[in-house]
């Protein structure tokens, strides 16, 4: 029996918009870093704050600032996002020396 979790919609992509606008403070740097509509970037953290109900982020002048809970799940998704580019990089074989599974 499948269990659908309120996290479901979080993917790789959105983690690394959460990263980004993280580093810039900014929702409009972020779209323009990644060239693409603020809205693109206003929806995907949305996506993550009604996932994980936190704000994640507060007006502050003309940028943002992260809440505690949205600096500790940066941390988090920096590591997991480096475990997953790691996944992806290619795999030296050696046909000399194979592994038993």
């Amino acid at each position: 029996m499948a269990v659908n979790s309120s996290i479901d919609p979080i993917d790789i992509g959105t983690l690394r918009t959460l990263v980004l606008v993280y580093d810039l403070q900014s929702f409009s740097a972020a779209a323009k870093r990644l060239d693409v509509n603020q809205s693109t970037i206003s929806y995907a953290i949305e996506r993550l704050r009604c996932a994980l109900h936190d704000p994640l982020f507060v007006r502050n002048g003309n940028g943002v600032t992260a809440t505690e809970r949205c600096a500790a799940l940066v941390g988090w998704a920096r590591d997991m996002i480096g475990e997953i580019d790691g996944l992806a990089a290619p795999a030296e074989f050696d046909p000399a020396t194979p592994r038993a599974a």
